[in-house]
């Protein structure tokens, strides 16, 4: 597998109770994963959130791109099903659907059995979105989850980065 085009996407995601959430942060953790794999194609951030898309604007961005890999992130575990159709919407457009953050990494299985959801980073997603870009593969990645003919694979976990400094900006 080779993928040269990849779209990062934010969720347009909306939590009750939380108004903390529903501000429209940078996303840091998609542009580092950017930082990382920026020489292995194009790629582009896709924050629905900060831009308030609506399901068919992001649609629409998606259809325009043509994404080969589409990389979501769950930062909230009520963002869960909304990501779920962005990965909807990916598959459909025959993207290669990979999904982290805090709800993937803790409901691994939960998240994995969706349909629309091909590869699944758990923890820290830099090094190991990095090196599943170089490899087009998730075989022998550690710190990644899959399936094969419907059955889930779980790679070795990922040792966490012992110095931040080691990120690039």
């Amino acid at each position: 597998m080779q993928w040269n085009k990849i779209l990062l996407l934010v969720a347009n995601y909306k939590t009750t109770g939380y108004d903390f959430y529903d501000s429209a942060f940078p996303p840091l953790a998609l542009e580092y994963i950017a930082a990382y794999v920026e020489d292995l194609g194009e790629v582009k951030i896709l924050d629905s959130k900060a831009a308030n898309l609506n399901y068919f604007q992001v649609k629409e961005k998606i259809e325009k791109f043509k994404p080969d890999l589409i990389g979501l992130t769950v930062p909230v575990t009520s963002a869960i099903d909304l990501v779920l159709e962005y990965a909807k919407i990916g598959k459909l457009y025959g993207a290669t659907t990979v999904i982290g953050g805090w709800h993937p990494t803790l409901a691994v299985e939960q998240t994995l059995s969706s349909p629309w959801v091909d590869i699944l980073v758990r923890g820290e997603g830099e090094f190991t979105f990095r090196e599943l870009i170089k490899k087009g593969s998730p075989e022998n990645v550690n710190g990644l989850s899959y399936k094969i003919n419907g059955k889930m694979i779980h790679n070795p976990d990922r040792q966490f980065l012992k110095n931040l400094n080691e990120l690039k900006f």
